[in-house]
């Protein structure tokens, strides 16, 4: 899943926070395009039971699967984007508690793939969608707004190093 990823973090080497950026912000859009391939790609009642309904588009069965596999590497480029930039600003972040703060990661992750996994089979795709799009954006403001309050206080340091 991460090869895509790995390989886009090695070829733009982010050192600073607006590299991060444009790598998370790449990531939320390779991510939107994703969202919107299954909205296309798949029958509301598909998560609820084998389904023979209508696509919102009705496309024949080949260029349905090239959709899919091209929906599984922007879902990984993507995913990955995120999770590099995010594991390395909880690294830069907590240096000295870093295990603290990737176990605390991994349980917020896992409770939020548990309450995924209990409604997955009963909410259409759109709903769902609804739900990933609005958790994206929410997720990408708020490593924003982390990345820029530390890279403020990394300044306020720097700067009081310098005066003082």
């Amino acid at each position: 899943m991460c090869v895509g990823g790995g390989l886009f973090g090695f070829i733009t080497k982010p050192k600073t926070s607006l590299g991060r950026v444009r790598i998370v912000f790449v990531g939320f859009i390779v991510q939107l395009v994703f969202y919107y391939l299954v909205f296309i790609n798949f029958p509301s009642d598909a998560p609820a039971n084998e389904t023979n309904k209508e696509t919102y588009f009705n496309y024949k069965l080949l260029i349905s699967q090239i959709l899919t596999f091209v929906g599984s590497f922007l879902i990984g480029l993507g995913d990955c984007s995120f999770h590099t930039q995010l594991f390395n600003v909880l690294a830069s972040q907590y240096k000295n508690t870093s295990a603290s703060a990737f176990a605390l990661f991994q349980l917020v992750q896992g409770g939020t793939s548990a309450v995924a996994y209990v409604y997955a089979s009963s909410l259409a795709v759109e709903y769902q969608l609804l739900i990933l799009v609005i958790t994206l954006l929410l997720s990408t403001i708020a490593f924003f707004v982390v990345l820029f309050s530390n890279a403020n206080n990394d300044l306020d340091e720097s700067s009081s190093l310098i005066i003082g």
